[in-house]
């Protein structure tokens, strides 16, 4: 019988969540399934884990290899897929029982290149956050690849490939391939593909859910991670620059994005704010610098934003950078005639 989604799980020593991970898999009320496993090297309790799993179901395909990374095991995994559509699910995180088959109807009713689904980003010391796209998308209405791109641009659509159900024949087409040896590893492949897209639907439920562990590698900060970063945005913006149907705008906002997280990361890896400079160019990322004029040439900017333009440009960004986001915050307020009361905190760590 031909499988209707294959599922993918790159496994790197996550025996302390990998069972309620497959449990989500197996518990699923759509059970038309092929789950494809990368065991990529765990020293842990992994593979022993996985070996249960195989033991128990008929419907797994386990790849065993020596440590390449996650792009390359979800690489590999591709190779090996048989379904009419894929979803990528991490190791760490788990899907809500009815997430395939109210995605896969979706993709099959609408004959979708692509299903986005809300995540609910899970914490293990606070409340969890609900993400789901129904201010700017409608659940019964499908989208073009450029649409959506405009807003990945706009950082409202995340460049996750994990609460996406994509097409295989279509990803296959477009030959989407993760790049190794990359912690920002999917961003620049999902957003080119989702331009590629012709029909893209929204499942507006948190059905993946998306663990915030403070040891990962999301959640560090080092040099690789800031470059990283850089090259993921870099390819998107060379992809971008000669597309007529994608907003100036938006490309501003998405390198303005850019800039500001630079920025933070370089403030949180450095205890001299004023090095930031030094570095910001010495490292290649003057691509993501705006500029005055950029101000007046884009109108969606926001008014805190300006001002962080203003003060990078006339190099007293480090000065005030302690006191910035409150006082971004209580501009913000201001704005939206708000009542809410504002303190402020002049901290070290600033942003």
């Amino acid at each position: 019988m031909s499988v209707d989604v294959s599922i993918i799980i790159p496994v790197y020593n996550m025996e302390k969540y990998l069972e309620e991970c497959l449990e989500s898999v197996f518990n699923q009320t759509y059970s038309n399934i092929e789950l494809i496993i990368v065991n990529d090297g765990s020293t842990d309790k992994s593979k022993y884990i996985i070996e249960k799993y195989i033991e128990k179901y008929k419907n797994i395909i386990f790849i065993d290899q020596k440590n390449q990374g996650l792009s390359t095991a979800r690489n590999n995994a591709l190779k090996l897929a048989t379904g009419k559509y894929v979803l990528f699910l991490d190791s760490d995180d788990f899907l809500d029982k009815e997430c395939i088959e109210l995605i896969y109807n979706k993709a099959i009713k609408t004959n979708s290149d692509v299903v986005i689904m809300g995540y609910t980003m899970v914490y293990s010391t606070k409340q969890n956050i609900e993400v789901d796209y129904k201010k700017y998308v409608n659940s019964n209405e499908f989208y073009s690849g450029s649409f959506i791109a405009n807003l990945m641009l706009e950082d409202i659509i995340e460049g996750y490939s994990c609460n996406k159900l994509i097409k295989i024949k279509n990803l296959r087409k477009n030959n989407l391939k993760f790049e190794p040896d990359k912690y920002i590893e999917d961003l620049y492949p999902i957003f080119k593909h989702i331009y590629n897209c012709d029909k893209i639907t929204f499942v507006n439920k948190c059905l993946y859910n998306y663990r915030q562990r403070e040891d990962s590698l999301s959640h560090s900060t080092n040099i690789k991670l800031i470059n990283d970063y850089s090259h993921a945005r870099k390819e998107v913006l060379s992809y971008v620059k000669d597309k007529k149907d994608l907003n100036r705008d938006s490309i501003f906002i998405f390198n303005y994005n850019s800039f500001r997280t630079i920025i933070s990361l370089l403030n949180k890896l450095n205890n001299k704010s004023n090095n930031i400079y030094r570095i910001f160019y010495t490292r290649g990322y003057k691509i993501h610098e705006p500029t005055i004029k950029d101000i007046y040439q884009c109108k969606k900017i926001k008014l805190t934003a300006r001002i962080d333009i203003i003060m990078w440009e006339f190099r007293i960004y480090h000065i005030l950078m302690p006191g910035l986001l409150n006082f971004k915050k209580y501009i913000e307020c201001l704005i939206n005639n708000s009542d809410e009361k504002i303190k402020f905190s002049w901290r070290k760590d600033g942003i």
